[in-house]
């Protein structure tokens, strides 16, 4: 009954708060902000993502660059970025895999834990493994403080297998501090 290209057709809608409105389409463009807020927005809105929210407003209402406009809406939502997180990741530098030419040329160090407390006292665990040969070696710790790391890796592993050419870690505050490097250099 109506021929998509030749008329408009205007209907009445009642959007929040009860009011009638005149579509146009004009007017649906600059109304575009209150149906955001009706089916994407509002308590009942959900934050749904692109696809959804276009077929909850496409039930409703059409108008050109509905689908531009939808993305533009959701990349925008502040509390959709806050639990998806950034969209894109911007990375620095491209990932290399490392290949060890020799044992102990490279050693990876991590602290795992808070643990439930052994018999002991130690709630912490400490993983040495090498690169080359992949042999892991774990050490309990009743802390994860840069002196006890440090005292554990000389007396345990470096006394065992010698001192490794790089230590290899995640940059945690017991592995960068002061203490940790006289331990390992002297």
């Amino acid at each position: 009954d109506l021929p998509i290209r030749k008329k408009i057709r205007l209907e009445e809608w009642i959007l929040a708060e009860n009011r009638p409105l005149s579509w146009t389409y004009q007017g649906m463009l600059m109304l575009c902000p209150d149906i955001f807020d009706l089916l994407y927005d509002s308590k009942t809105g959900g934050h749904f993502g692109i696809n959804k929210t276009i077929g909850k407003i496409k039930g409703k209402f059409y108008w050109p660059k509905l689908r531009d406009d939808v993305k533009k809406w959701c990349a925008q939502c502040d509390l959709c970025s806050a639990r998806k997180g950034p969209t894109s990741r911007k990375i620095k530098a491209p990932l290399a895999s490392y290949v060890a030419g020799s044992p102990m040329e490279r050693v990876a160090v991590d602290v795992l834990g808070p643990l439930p407390v052994s018999e002991n006292g130690n709630k912490y665990i400490l993983i040495a493994m090498d690169y080359f040969t992949k042999w892991p070696e774990v050490y309990a710790l009743p802390n994860q403080e840069a002196e006890t790391v440090a005292k554990v890796l000389v007396n345990e592993f470096v006394s065992r297998f010698g001192t490794p050419v790089e230590l290899h870690s995640d940059q945690g505050r017991n592995f960068e501090s002061r203490n940790i490097r006289p331990e390992l250099r002297g």
